[in-house]
Formats: structure tokens, C-alpha cells, sequence
């Protein structure tokens, strides 16, 4: 685990950069949208065309936003495909299959351990009416 701390923190660190990357996309896209005219329905005039600077500035933040995601997905991919994280797949499987194993060993012994309990129960409680009957008889003779 500690072997892959090192690409885990990469991995975090170039998700991080590309939501950033993302979250200027969008101020980007944003400001692009309140610059568009909205003609309204009585509106005669024509609007005035866009600048093609914004198209360009727009076009850059995709264009960056596309990289970012792509080396997320290959440093996501070289993660999935590490020996080290298919140890610790392992090592969690047998971890809980250990677990398992010994949860049903527990539930098997208290099981047990009830039906002994209410065993005793029965036979303390005939034991006692057996005790009652014979004070009784001999209180009365």
C-alpha cells in the first residue's frame, strides 16, 4: 500500500488539476453564454456578431480540459494495472473471507451455547418441581 501512496498522491494530484482545469472551463463557457445576445420576440434589429476571441479562448480551456482528463485516465489506468494493487485485492479477499469464516464459527458457538443454556433452564426447572413435590409431601405427614 505504502509502494502505491506515491501514485495514489499523483493520481489525486492530477484529478485535483483537472477539476480546476474544469471549473475555468465552465467561468469560461459561463461568460461566454451572458455574451450572447437573447433577442426577444420584438427585437427588429439584427445582434452583433461574436468576437472571434472568445471562440479562441474557449477553444484553449477544452483544449487543456481535454488533456488534463486524458492523463487522468492514464495515470487511472497504471493504477489499475499495478502488481501492488492486486495484492492488496487479495489480501482484502482473504481478510474478509477470514472474517467470514470465523462470524459463522461465533454464530455456531452461540447457537450451542443457547441451546445448553436453555437445556440447563428445563432441567434446573424439573429439579425444582421435583424439590417442591417432595417438601410438600413431607410438610403434610
Amino acid at each position: 500500500m505504502l509502494a502505491e501512496e506515491t501514485t495514489y498522491s499523483k493520481l489525486l494530484a492530477e484529478l485535483r488539476k483537472t477539476i480546476e482545469e474544469g471549473n475555468q472551463l465552465l467561468v469560461s463557457a459561463g461568460e461566454l453564454a451572458k455574451m450572447l445576445p437573447v433577442p426577444s420576440e420584438n427585437e427588429t434589429e439584427t445582434a452583433p456578431a461574436m468576437d472571434l476571441d472568445d471562440y479562441r479562448v474557449l477553444l484553449v480551456d477544452v483544449q487543456t480540459t481535454i488533456r488534463e482528463v486524458k492523463s487522468l485516465l492514464d495515470s487511472v489506468e497504471k493504477a489499475a494495472d499495478s502488481p501492488a494493487l492486486e495484492k492488496i485485492n487479495q489480501l482484502i479477499e482473504s481478510s474478509m473471507d477470514k472474517a467470514g469464516k470465523e462470524g459463522e464459527e461465533l454464530i455456531d458457538l452461540s447457537f450451542k451455547r443457547g441451546a445448553l443454556l436453555t437445556l440447563l433452564a428445563v432441567v434446573a426447572l424439573l429439579l425444582a418441581q421435583i424439590l417442591f413435590i417432595f417438601v410438600k409431601r413431607n410438610l403434610q405427614t
